[in-house]
């Protein structure tokens, strides 16, 4: 059965204080506290940034037997011939089940 918390993605120190959420930056291996930096002469990265959290939620996902799996998310990564370049690329797809009153994500 599919556990909703949002622990179950990003880790036991996930938190929120009703104003922001809390993510430590070991919950993303491949993001170091410098690309994390908020700006970029700190050595500050938003694309590193947005691609460890998705890389995250994908690990998770996948790693979730499919019983525990949310029955009304999927998450889903493609990835692309190494270019000559020395370069290729990987695309991620987020599908929701949505209520059609109110836009929200559907009930499991």
């Amino acid at each position: 059965m599919f556990n909703a918390a949002p622990t179950v993605f990003f880790g036991t120190s996930y938190s929120s204080n009703g104003t922001a959420l809390s993510i430590p930056i070991a919950a993303f291996p491949e993001l170091s506290s410098a690309e994390a930096s908020a700006t970029t002469g700190a050595g500050g990265d938003s694309r590193k940034v947005i691609f460890a959290l998705l890389h995250r939620i994908h690990s998770v996902f996948n790693g979730l037997a499919t019983a525990n799996r949310p029955t009304k998310m999927t998450v889903s990564r493609s990835i692309g011939s190494i270019n000559a370049n020395n370069e290729f690329t990987t695309s991620f797809t987020f599908s929701f089940n949505l209520e059609a009153t109110g836009v929200d994500v559907a009930a499991e």
